[in-house]
């Protein structure tokens, strides 16, 4: 029921999407420029020693690539060229390296600054089919996903950090050699989908806690964590079977489209997560939802409660 209601839902909200599209084209053009300029001496260096060049062959090579077997071992082999080079003169690269670190910072915080608005516009159509104005919402609500991005910086970003080198770390499987190598892919997939999963189960009902309650950042945080205590293994698996889908769904996107597709399955999955989270939130707190103007979900626990209260009014 939660899937079914969570599909009708995102189609109901799917205007969504070129609003989500926008902001994120216009910030990651805005960073790339504050990229360019502040990092162009690393970027020179890196022309220089053909890593550019190499990552053109990268490009060009997987515009049509559909096995991500190869994709992963083209990405080891860029990836060990970069740090090679890295090496051979770290103290040039040093200031850079950390300038670039900071620029990924600001980008993770801009980057995410829809999340709240998104959710707070999903929470006012199940909660009463209205149709809030997301710009207004997000220029009004500014300070309070500035103070929500940044908690999440304190929080998530290192769980996100741990992620990203563990991927880089299993691409040295490639060149271990023998059965290690074949299963590759399988693995680095895998721990992946497990490590991400778990990610997004531990903070998976923050944003909702925060639309729904209308609390502040760590009271949220902490009916977060007391919500997912009680239902840790069925978030986790509807989590993991969305995992799965989102991850299927965008290579399949990028695959058939040359990454042109990333355009609108990127902005489809992160409107999904955010109206999963807002259903189960609904959902294990027995609150009533709108899925359309034509059903309304009323869970057994609210049912229960009303018809208590009902017969208490007979009696």
């Amino acid at each position: 029921m939660i899937f079914d209601n969570t599909f009708k839902i995102c189609l109901n909200k799917s205007n969504l999407v070129w609003k989500i599209l926008l902001y994120e084209l216009l910030c990651i053009l805005l960073l790339c420029g504050i990229a360019l300029a502040c990092c162009y001496p690393i970027i020179s260096k890196l022309s220089n020693a053909g890593f550019l060049e190499s990552l053109e062959d990268f490009i060009s090579a997987n515009l049509f690539n559909f096995r991500i077997d190869e994709i992963f071992y083209q990405i080891a082999v860029l990836f060990n060229e970069l740090w090679a080079i890295i090496l051979t003169d770290f103290s040039g690269f040093v200031i850079y390296l950390i300038l670039a670190f900071i620029i990924l910072l600001v980008a993770y915080v801009f980057l995410g600054l829809i999340e709240l608005p998104l959710s707070e516009c999903v929470y006012g159509y199940m909660g009463s089919l209205s149709k809030l104005n997301f710009t207004g919402y997000f220029i009004s609500n500014l300070g309070k996903s500035f103070k929500f991005r940044l908690s999440k910086l304190l929080i998530v970003f290192p769980l996100d950090l741990i992620i990203a080198c563990v991927f880089f770390a299993l691409l040295q499987l490639f060149f271990v050699g023998g059965v290690i190598t074949t299963i590759a892919p399988f693995i680095i997939v895998l721990v992946l989908i497990i490590l991400i999963t778990l990610r997004q189960t531990m903070f998976s009902l923050w944003a909702s806690s925060m639309v729904v309650s209308n609390v502040g950042v760590w009271k949220a945080l902490k009916e977060n964590f007391k919500n997912i205590s009680k239902n840790f293994k069925t978030i986790l698996g509807y989590t993991f079977v969305s995992v799965l889908i989102v991850f299927a769904i965008n290579y399949g996107f990028s695959a058939l489209t040359c990454g042109v597709g990333l355009l609108l399955s990127v902005p489809l999955s992160i409107i999904y997560f955010s109206t999963l989270y807002n259903v189960i939130y609904f959902n294990f707190n027995g609150l009533r939802y709108y899925v359309d103007k034509d059903k309304i979900v009323v869970s057994k626990k609210l049912e229960d409660t009303e018809r208590i209260r009902n017969m208490r009014d007979i009696i």
